[in-house]
């Protein structure tokens, strides 16, 4: 980093532009793809996309963590608490409920990616892909889990929110 970058920026920011600059590619991107294309290839090739690159940047993420694993609840809820603070920024309000049973009820009040593909105009055919990331990395930390209601589309724009509870199997 330059010396007048370090000066100017401290990490916080740093992450924020770069998440902004990153987020900004993955619209513009998808918007390409929707236009040239249409929507149900955009999402297709979205989930395609996000699932090919979860093994790299899990093992990317592990490793920037410190850890090798992911074995209990708590471990869980660090790592992806790192893992969004990372990725996210403050262009998504979500609640996180973190129940001593081991289920997680996601409730999100804002989504970038329902306001971002609803001013594209590909809404209504669009498949989320923010819980296809956080599951594939659940999935890729070797835990089983089930989500209910099952992620089918964007159940923010069918219902006007979108609340899922995770159900993880830590093999305790």
């Amino acid at each position: 980093m330059s010396e007048r970058a370090a000066q100017t920026l401290d990490q916080r920011e740093t992450v924020e532009l770069l998440t902004r600059c990153w987020m900004t590619h993955d619209g513009m991107w998808f918007h390409q793809v929707l236009e040239e294309c249409g929507p149900e290839v955009a999402s297709r090739l979205n989930l395609g996309a996000i699932r090919g690159m979860v093994p790299i940047e899990l093992k990317r993420l592990l490793k920037a963590w410190g850890r090798d694993s992911v074995d209990t609840h708590e471990d869980l809820q660090a790592f992806l608490e790192f893992s969004m603070e990372l990725f996210i920024g403050d262009f998504f309000g979500a609640n996180w409920d973190w129940h001593p049973d081991g289920n997680i009820t996601v409730d999100i009040k804002r989504c970038f990616a329902h306001d971002g593909i609803t001013a594209l105009g590909g809404i209504a055919s669009y498949q989320c892909g923010i819980f296809e990331r956080v599951l594939a990395w659940i999935a890729g930390l070797g835990l089983e889990f089930e989500i209910s209601p099952a992620v089918e589309g964007c159940m923010m724009h069918r219902e006007g929110r979108c609340r899922h509870v995770i159900r993880v199997n830590y093999g305790n």
